[in-house]
């Protein structure tokens, strides 16, 4: 796909790269156990993980509609969460292998938090996508993984001075090789853009929050260094700010919900937020009685055609408001558009609607002054009883 191309190439570039490193360790390591020493095809393999982070990145960006502030905010916790965890394990893995210089011990601490990072995308990516992201992402998730958990399988099997499982690692290997191959060949179902939203979207930077106060409370007791512990704090306070960048956006989400529900003129709810009211009477199978009243002005057209829409308007706000005086607390009055409001009372039967509508149009026959102008109105009310009608 035309939109994709960039992504997948240079997914298939990094794959390239670690392919050499491994033909180059083949040819030369030959027989030889693995070690912790550098090698130059650790070149190869390094350049894997930021063409696999720019491949998926692009490729999610592509399936969102826009990227929030906090997603931003995300990534600068996640960067100083990891540079913690980065410069603790240096210290850490430097204090076990004493005999390590300096590029072994940058090598060997690299390869975890490389594989922790990818492992980290993924599973925000999947969060970001509601845990619905299609053929493709599972099987470009899987190999990810996958080579994330062979790295770290080796690495752990080094250190400890045991012998590799050649069939084990290989075939995880092979399976986290082909699978993003198939992944690239697999035509995506159409889906809708997603939509960031629920607790997947904050499960990242939520983990590395805990992992820096972790190391926060930690550093309390073992002499960890001043870089990792003002990285810690650094981190944590990122996340407040993320947090607070997300409550931020929460209001104006309630904000634009109040907004899409209320009628602009009057301010009453408008015809969506009165549709959903009455679906939760319909579903609610303890609702009592309820009575919906439908009122029309009569005869307003007339008034809009020969003093203009301005007055109109200026008489549907105190109509709306003169009728809100004549309910009960608990109704809901809404405007469906044009002259036309309804009104919905909860257990109510026709005796109580009845005098309702008595008062509603009692309230509207007084006259009405808008800009100057002495304005009657008369209105014409009709009623439907729930579950009866």
């Amino acid at each position: 796909m035309r939109g994709e191309r960039l992504p997948w190439t240079l997914l298939g570039a990094g794959l390239v790269s670690y392919s050499g490193g491994i033909i180059y360790h083949n040819a030369t390591a030959g027989g030889q156990s693995a070690t912790l020493g550098p090698s130059p095809a650790d070149i190869g393999w390094l350049l894997f993980y930021p063409a696999c982070y720019a491949a998926v990145i692009m490729l999610l960006r592509r399936r969102l509609v826009r990227l929030h502030r906090s997603v931003w905010l995300d990534a600068v916790v996640g960067v100083l969460g990891i540079a913690a965890l980065t410069s603790g394990l240096a210290v850490l893995m430097a204090r076990s292998n004493a005999e390590l210089d300096v590029w072994s011990l940058t090598i060997n601490v690299v390869y975890p938090v490389a594989d922790l990072l990818l492992i980290l995308l993924v599973v925000t990516v999947f969060g970001l996508l509601g845990w619905r992201p299609g053929r493709v992402w599972w099987l470009l998730g899987a190999s990810l993984v996958g080579f994330a958990g062979a790295d770290s399988l080796l690495l752990v099997i080094v250190e400890a001075g045991w012998e590799p499982p050649v069939g084990v690692l290989s075939t995880l290997w092979l399976f986290s090789t082909l699978t993003p191959a198939l992944a690239a060949w697999v035509r995506p179902r159409w889906q809708p853009s997603a939509r960031m939203s629920g607790w997947g979207v904050i499960t990242v930077p939520l983990a590395l929050a805990v992992l820096a106060l972790g190391l926060l409370v930690l550093g309390a007791t073992v002499d960890l260094p001043p870089v990792t512990v003002a990285l810690a704090a650094a981190t944590v306070l990122a996340a407040l700010a993320r947090a607070a960048c997300t409550f931020v956006e929460v209001q104006h989400l309630v904000e634009s919900s109040v907004l899409a529900r209320t009628d602009d003129l009057t301010g009453l709810a408008n015809r969506r937020a009165f549709l959903e009211r009455l679906a939760r009477l319909e579903h609610d199978g303890t609702a009592g009685r309820a009575v919906l009243l439908l009122l029309d002005l009569d005869r307003f057209k007339t008034i809009n055609d020969s003093l203009g829409h301005h007055t109109g308007d200026a008489l549907l706000i105190q109509v709306g408001s003169r009728i809100c005086a004549a309910l009960r607390p608990g109704d809901l009055l809404a405007r469906l558009g044009g002259d036309e409001f309804a009104v919905l009372l909860d257990n109510a039967d026709a005796d109580v609607a009845r005098r309702v509508a008595d008062r509603i149009l009692a309230i509207l026959a007084e006259p009405f002054d808008v800009g100057g102008t002495t304005l009657h109105v008369t209105a014409s009310i009709g009623a439907a009883i729930h579950p009866d009608d």
